[in-house]
């Protein structure tokens, strides 16, 4: 009769006492080996995931929220740019008026005084333009706007100066060209 033959416990090394298996660092993962792969080899977690410390997957980030490769935690998943946090726990896209230019877990900036954007979404500063009726001194995207006196007027949705209409002229709505006209309270007209 043959004998079965059995490896005693002490026969097999023992990896775990001999500090040879660790979990992965926080921010890569491993699930499985490949047949070329050394044991040692943990995956950099993907972008849009994180992986905690000793992950075997990678977890994926709140909807319509992304994270940067190798990101460690939740706290790492964020508001792309043109979206954020205001009131509510999930990220949600900038009103008109308000911008973010990246990836955070905050709420959105608003556009300098007296300006606005076109759209919503926006995700950057220089989206913000003077509101009607207003011009700027300079094109700079971080410079407010400023009403523009009774005798000009500014082009919509635009970063100019306020155009002057004319002597005797006054412009209705300081919005546009068509608005100047000859100030009849003083007793002017067009030829």
């Amino acid at each position: 009769m043959w004998k079965r033959k059995y490896l005693y416990p002490q026969t097999i090394p023992n990896v775990l006492s001999a500090g040879m298996c660790e979990p992965c660092a926080a921010g890569t993962y491993r699930s499985y080996r490949w047949a070329n792969e050394s044991d040692a080899e943990c995956i950099l977690c993907p972008e849009n995931y994180y992986c905690p410390e000793g992950a075997i997957y990678p977890i994926s980030c709140p909807a319509g929220e992304v994270s940067a490769l190798g990101s460690q935690s939740a706290q790492q998943c964020q508001c792309p740019p043109g979206y954020g946090r205001y009131l509510l726990p999930n990220c949600t896209l900038c009103p008109r008026g308000y911008f973010s230019m990246t990836s955070r877990n905050a709420q959105y900036e608003q556009c300098p005084s007296n300006k606005t954007t076109v759209n919503v979404g926006s995700n950057n500063q220089s989206d913000c333009v003077c509101i009607p009726g207003h011009g700027t001194e300079d094109n700079l995207a971080n410079s407010s706007c400023t009403l523009c006196p009774e005798s000009s007027f500014a082009p919509r949705y635009k970063n100019e100066p306020c155009t002057f209409c004319g002597w005797g002229a006054l412009s209705l709505t300081r919005s546009e060209s068509e608005s100047c006209q000859c100030n009849a309270m003083q007793g002017l007209h067009a030829k």
